[in-house]
């Protein structure tokens, strides 16, 4: 141990190690010896388990019969050779009058289109090329309805609870996909809940006045910055900063409808607003039988049609048609102050939450909207609420979550043609050689990394004058890495 113990105390001397060139030059000259030459007389050996040709080897008899079974036809007929010039003649349409003739059929169709619907369903008629891309059958069909909207919510709680790794990496991606299409896209009443975000952004006051009445003054007031190209005014542009606008935008105030349901613009706007009232008949539903079944003025309807018809129609019955006459009128409030740009309370707890005053007459009073009170410095909403653009975006949500690859593969597909088409408005050209499928996307990377020395900063070089430093000699330890990846 004393020896270790002197030995490791002691201090090794780059001076005091010895070096002899005779020692180096014969270790050079034994290790890099090329004396001895290929001899191309010598024999090869091959035997049965070193030949280099398979079939000549012992291999094992199922190898052997499916060599046997799926060895090339001799008969079949050989690829022609690629004509390069040939086929780019027929790229260019130089080379034939067919070409020609196509290129005129088409120019007349595309004239023919142009009077038709320009709906964002229709663009396999719009542009003829696109049907090999997004078909019509997957354009149009494989929506999310309804029964999508009351089934999938359970289904994904469910799938979370019992399949927790996988389910929360699926559910990541299509929040991933949600936000894109929400951000990027435009829907019904995008331009203006995104007015009313803008002017309570500059001015928190203006919650005290966004009711139904004051809405339209509010919107108004913030019209005039739509136009505002600054980077800083994000609300009326994507995520890569373009402008939402009839411009940019082939389906402007329909895109999400469309991602949603597959059909033309009208068509799917009126679905969605019929998903929505469905929704809002389920949750008005507890509110308005429990307000309005013991409302005097309602027994007393009630109790003079029973007496009018002598019992034959008796007074419960009454009563329950008409509150649900009430909740359907009430529902449909609901969805004309959603189209304002407004939010609606989810579940209604109390009467002074309803639009609808009596279940006798269920004429609408005052539009009751989410009311924003302030306390301490903030606005904050008198109850949880949701607008039409919270309503779309829990719709694609759910239906991203469908579990049915066909379905969800149909909304892809149709985001996709919804980038198509927008990219086709800013290509020019009519957008005519604009595919989709031949976009490749392409990002460079560039890095500046330094790599500190490990055994150079140890306390046994610290006697070293001489040896590299982090800072010396400049650079010697940085690096530099640039790269271009895409897909």
């Amino acid at each position: 141990y004393s020896l270790l113990k002197t030995a490791a105390k002691s201090v090794v001397k780059s001076e005091n190690i010895p070096i002899k060139n005779s020692e180096l030059s014969s270790y050079v000259d034994s290790t890099f010896s090329f004396s001895k030459r290929f001899n191309s007389d010598l024999a090869l050996n091959f035997g049965d388990t070193n030949h280099p040709e398979l079939k000549n080897v012992n291999e094992p008899v199922l190898l052997k019969w499916m060599r046997e079974k799926f060895k090339p036809d001799a008969t079949a007929e050989k690829p022609k050779d690629y004509d390069k010039e040939k086929a780019e003649k027929e790229f260019d349409g130089k080379d034939s009058s067919k070409q020609k003739e196509a290129d005129s059929k088409e120019s007349d169709e595309a004239k023919e289109d142009a009077t038709k619907d320009s709906a964002i369903g229709n663009i396999i008629s719009q542009y003829k090329d696109v049907k090999t891309e997004f078909p019509s059958g997957l354009s149009g069909a494989n929506g999310v309805n309804f029964g999508d909207i009351l089934v999938n919510f359970p289904v994904l709680a469910y799938n979370l609870a019992t399949n927790w790794n996988t389910e929360i990496n699926n559910l990541r991606d299509s929040l991933y996909t949600t936000d894109y299409v929400m951000n990027m896209f435009t829907h019904d009443t995008f331009e203006k809940e995104r007015l009313i975000d803008a002017a309570v952004a500059k001015d928190e006051n203006k919650y005290a006045t966004l009711t139904f009445a004051g809405v339209d003054t509010i919107i108004s007031g913030e019209k005039s910055n739509w136009t505002n190209e600054d980077y800083e005014y994000t609300y009326n542009k994507t995520l890569t900063n373009k402008m939402f606008s009839k411009d940019n935008n082939f389906a402007y105030g329909a895109e999400i409808e469309y991602i949603l349901k597959g059909g033309k613009n009208s068509a799917n706007i009126a679905c969605v607003y019929g998903n929505i009232y469905a929704l809002r008949l389920v949750a008005n539903t507890p509110i308005c039988f429990k307000e309005f079944w013991r409302n005097g003025e309602l027994n007393a309807f009630a109790a003079g049609i029973q007496a009018l018809t002598y019992g034959v129609v008796p007074q419960a019955l009454t009563k329950t048609l008409m509150i649900l006459i009430t909740i359907c009128a009430e529902s449909g409030y609901d969805l004309i102050i959603l189209k304002k740009g407004l939010e609606v309370p989810v579940v209604k707890t109390k009467e002074s939450q309803l639009t609808v005053v009596s279940a006798v007459v269920p004429a609408p009073g005052e539009y009751k909207c989410v009311k924003y009170t302030k306390k301490g410095k903030k606005y904050v909403p008198d109850t949880f609420g949701m607008s039409y653009e919270d309503y779309l975006m829990v719709f694609l949500l759910l239906g991203l979550n469908d579990g049915s690859d066909v379905e969800v593969g149909a909304i892809y597909k149709r985001i996709g043609d919804v980038i198509q088409a927008n990219m086709r408005k800013v290509t020019g050209d009519n957008g005519k050689n604009y595919k989709l499928s031949n976009t490749v996307e392409l990002f460079e990377i560039e890095a500046n990394m330094q790599v500190d020395p490990l055994f150079l900063d140890l306390p046994f070089m610290s006697e070293y004058s001489n040896r590299p430093t982090t800072s010396s000699p400049s650079g010697w330890c940085k690096f530099k890495y640039k790269t271009v990846r895409g897909y």
